[in-house]
């Protein structure tokens, strides 16, 4: 096999393969010039890739593929996402927010360069409104599509989702991030584990079984590494946590946040884009105008609820394990209470899961009056 160098001298592309999927998507040669690594992984590599055609017409590519050497828990994050972008290319006629795939192999894909985001938002407003509509799209588009996306999985011998973070796994760490706060809720408060546990497990079941609300989401749309803003559209970057399940788990993944890695120091921090929940009233008008359904404020409510609830206690369960032997910038407290805070800010004015609100709200009045040790 042929590969770029880069100037440290580590191997970055398979140049002959990348030729030959843009070659194929193309229908002409395209020759390699030089790539570019955009990434700090070892184990995935992602560059960009200079490409000629006989007329020395140029174009550039992304090119994502990973080494024999990749970690077991990683490969399924790239295989879910080479599934993620052949079922996206299938509907792009109906969802075309995101790069075109030019090609796949086992362990490479070649895709479209969105380049940079090539201009800024004028106001909040105009954030909110931009990532709704592309929300909103991806949504709408795929709410009858699971079928669909199943019939891929099996043409690309995909069986089971094996992912840390697939919807099983997310349950599992759900139920693990549930006892973990009912434990502290418990210590300094008067309410009871049990208590908290029954208020918080019907949260897993409209999550396990979304009805309407199911479609495929992006699933780790955070910043602007996810995303590009081109000609006044959000466009989507990195599917490796797409996947089919309640479709308002997007909007509470951007409002509630996740846990980051910080680069610089080798530390994870907790993050979020503090945007104002208002986010979710004009997704809910745009989905309710494309899709034709109305949602009644009771349904709406309960499961936009649900899902910042549930975001935020996988956080938390993220938050207590040792992820990669890296530790936080701030102690399991400290990060505990700026997620409940942002999640209790997030429901203002949402009369759903009221006792867990409650519960919540009486914990973190507790916070400050000493030191907190978790019972194990």
């Amino acid at each position: 096999m042929s590969y770029a160098v880069d100037r440290s001298g580590h191997e970055t592309v398979n140049v002959r393969a990348i030729e030959s999927l843009a070659s194929s998507y193309y229908g002409k040669k395209m020759n390699f010039h030089r790539s570019e690594k955009i990434n700090f992984k070892s184990s995935v590599d992602v560059s960009r890739a200079w490409l000629v055609d006989h007329d020395r017409k140029g174009i550039t590519v992304i090119a994502k593929h990973h080494n024999n050497n990749i970690p077991k828990y990683i490969l399924p994050y790239f295989n879910e996402e080479t599934l993620n972008y052949n079922f996206l290319m299938s509907i792009r006629d109906e969802f075309d927010k995101f790069p075109k795939l030019y090609g796949n192999n086992q362990c490479l894909f070649v895709l479209e360069d969105l380049g940079k985001t090539s201009q800024n938002f004028k106001n909040e407003m105009e954030i909110m409104e931009s990532i709704a509509r592309t929300f909103s799209d991806l949504h709408k588009s795929t709410f009858d599509k699971k079928n669909l996306y199943e019939i891929s999985r099996t043409y690309h011998e995909i069986k089971d989702d094996l992912r840390d973070f697939s919807n099983n796994g997310q349950h599992d760490q759900f139920i693990q991030g549930a006892n973990i706060l009912a434990n502290y809720v418990e210590i300094t408060t008067k309410h009871s584990m049990s208590r908290f546990i029954k208020f918080a497990m019907p949260i897993l079941e409209d999550i396990r079984f979304p009805g309407h609300f199911e479609s495929f989401i992006h699933g780790d749309m955070i910043c602007a590494r996810q995303s590009v803003y081109v000609d006044g559209v959000v466009k989507l970057l990195d599917f490796e946590h797409g996947r089919f399940a309640h479709s308002l788990i997007d909007l509470a993944v951007f409002l509630i946040g996740k846990i980051e890695i910080n680069t610089n120091i080798d530390k994870l921090h907790y993050s979020h884009i503090n945007l104002s929940a208002q986010l979710a009233a004009i997704y809910r008008k745009m989905i309710q105008e494309k899709s034709g359904r109305v949602i009644s404020d009771t349904i709406w409510n309960r499961n936009l609820a649900s899902c910042f609830f549930f975001q935020a206690i996988i956080l938390i369960k993220t938050t207590e394990m040792t992820v990669g032997k890296k530790k936080f910038t701030s102690d399991m407290i400290h990060t505990l209470k700026l997620i409940i805070d942002r999640l209790l800010e997030c429901l203002v004015d949402i009369p759903a899961h009221l006792e867990l609100q409650s519960m919540l709200k009486d914990f973190l009045g507790k916070l400050g009056s000493g030191p907190i040790k978790l019972l194990v």
